[in-house]
């Protein structure tokens, strides 16, 4: 019975990807495997009592699996999902648009260096498919890591740039809540000359790389 709980557990978790559901169902479980053997011990055989206790199994996965996948709640996992997507894609456009319109610069290095990296990716995918088909191992391969080392240095920069941005643009909303503290309008500005020191050093460093092979 025991271990039988243990499967509820495991399955409706592996179904459903949900732990308290999972926790719950096998938790009923329990009380009506128990109910039944203690009720029924005395009426029903062993071989029925088990049957009965893996029915109660079967009803608690069944109904694991419709509570989960009902279209209410489908729906709202939809909903939820495509509301967090929005709210990403809306905070880019803000830092796009205060880019654009603060440090046109500073974003025009990041647009350069995310195309960059694009096609850094697609050169290593290549590379390693090619690899592959000869029978040899892309992780072990130098160039293979060597590309990727580049990539990494690239990404990092880029991650630093719009940090740089993600910083100005955030200390402009503070200071526009709050326009007698002249602190956030110093920070944003700041921000800005850390972000095109930043986009300056990428460059140099990408100008760098490229002269290196």
């Amino acid at each position: 019975m025991w271990t039988a709980g243990i499967v509820v557990l495991i399955g409706t978790w592996w179904m459903t990807q949900n732990i308290a559901l999972a926790c719950c169902l096998a938790g009923g479980y329990y009380a009506v495997a128990l109910a039944l053997g203690f009720v029924f011990r005395k009426i029903l055989c062993p071989v029925w009592l088990y049957v009965c206790i893996q029915i109660s199994i079967a009803v608690c996965l069944i109904a694991g699996l419709f509570y989960f996948s009902s279209p209410q709640r489908a729906s709202g996992r939809s909903v939820a999902r495509g509301q967090k997507a929005d709210d990403v894609q809306g905070n880019e456009d803000k830092i796009r648009d205060f880019a654009l319109k603060e440090a046109p610069s500073v974003w025009k290095a990041y647009q350069f260096l995310s195309g960059s990296i694009e096609e850094r990716d697609r050169k290593i995918a290549e590379l390693r498919k090619t690899l592959e088909l000869f029978g040899l191992k892309a992780d072990e391969d130098a160039d293979v890591r060597k590309l990727s080392r580049a990539r990494d240095e690239m990404s990092a920069s880029r991650d630093a740039i719009k940090a740089k941005l993600e910083e100005a643009y955030l200390q402009t909303r503070k200071f526009a809540a709050t326009p007698d503290r002249k602190e956030f309008d110093d920070l944003r500005k700041q921000a800005v000359e850390d972000g095109i020191k930043e986009a300056q050093v990428a460059l140099k460093r990408y100008k760098a790389m490229k002269e290196r092979k």
